[in-house]
């Protein structure tokens, strides 16, 4: 999303330092420090190039820890130091810092600013462990700032490693809410877990689409594990309504409604996917599975051997031991399919 971003806006240095952040983020160093060398020599007095290029720095070992007392560092110098902590797993470190702070800044023009340390620590918590502890601090953020969509999401997520998924729905639905009320109401309050141990951080944007889509897709995960299929489905569809060519979530959509015997969904979005994607194998083979599982064997048979002619490799995987397949290439069916679209094409061995 964001190198499409870049690719539209070429002058942007601010959109080029927010793609070297995602490579940092990911592990890519490299490619993040060449990209906010190139953004900083863009715009040398941007502001946002600026703090970016010191976030990065925290990845690569070159910020220096914070020293002294916490509530006499700046915000920013807060804020660094916290990621610098998360970084370096140091999360009881991040603990003892949140709490000293919090002792000395309780004043009521502070409230959200509270909010999003209560963010901080419930994830350290969380990395910990300790899920009921990082439910409880996720309380304490959205009782201070109802708005925080971080907190939401974390309250969700949490809740839902518990098993408790009607209250996990509950705070996902609220940060669903908010993200779209208005296009500029979610706020940057820290980071937000958007799969399991997957940080996502959040920032002020005139698009809040992409955070939009994130919160979804972890929606429809705990609609499905609350066996309400409609509801999974009506998430995700939105979700990739909103990022049509985020195609993971597109093949998500179609695995859902594999999974849960909606064929004629499937067929209808995987339909629509081999449009988009035409030399996209993956959604030619979820095509004609689904057809197949509708009853349609002649549809079926053709659309996996066309998937086998756009991908040689994906014999070598369907071939393999089964446990190292998805849930959805596993089945008696499945194979049964790929055997009779080889037959068709001449490949008896």
């Amino acid at each position: 999303f964001t190198s499409r971003l870049v690719q539209k806006y070429p002058e942007s240095a601010t959109a080029l330092a927010c793609l070297a952040f995602l490579y940092a983020m990911q592990g890519d160093i490299s490619a993040g420090e060449e990209k906010i060398a190139q953004a900083a020599q863009m715009d040398p007095n941007n502001e946002s190039v600026q703090g970016i290029k010191k976030l990065i720095g925290v990845f690569t070992g070159n910020i220096a820890p914070q020293q002294g007392d916490p509530s006499t560092w700046t915000q920013e110098e807060f804020l660094y130091e916290l990621f610098r902590l998360f970084r370096s797993q140091e999360m009881s470190r991040i603990l003892e810092v949140t709490e000293l702070w919090l002792a000395k800044n309780n004043e009521p023009e502070q409230q959200e600013q509270r909010a999003s340390v209560y963010v901080w620590r419930a994830m350290a918590y969380a990395v910990n462990g300790e899920t009921n502890q990082a439910v409880e601090e996720s309380l304490r953020s959205v009782r201070l700032d109802p708005k925080n969509t971080n907190a939401w999401v974390n309250l969700g997520k949490f809740y839902s490693l518990q098993g408790q998924n009607d209250q996990a729905v509950e705070s996902l639905e609220r940060a669903v809410v908010i993200l779209g009320e208005t296009e500029d109401s979610f706020k940057s309050t820290g980071v937000s877990v958007v799969g399991d141990g997957k940080i996502s951080t959040y920032h002020e944007t005139d698009d809040n689409k992409a955070s939009l889509h994130d919160v979804l897709l972890v929606l429809s995960e705990v609609y499905e594990n609350k066996k309400d299929i409609p509801k999974a489905i009506e998430r995700l569809e939105w979700a990739c309504q909103l990022e049509p060519q985020n195609q993971d979530s597109r093949l998500s959509l179609i695995n859902l409604c594999t999974r849960q015997n909606e064929f004629e969904k499937a067929v209808n979005f995987a339909t629509n996917a081999v449009k988009d994607f035409p030399n996209q194998s993956n959604f030619t083979i979820r095509l004609g599975f689904a057809e197949l599982k509708r009853g349609n064997i002649q549809q079926g048979s053709v659309a996996l051997e066309a998937a086998l002619r756009q991908d040689p490799k994906f014999l070598d995987y369907v071939s393999q031991d089964p446990e190292k397949l998805s849930k959805e290439d596993t089945t008696y069916e499945y194979h049964i399919a790929v055997g009779q679209a080889l037959i068709r094409m001449g490949k008896y061995d």
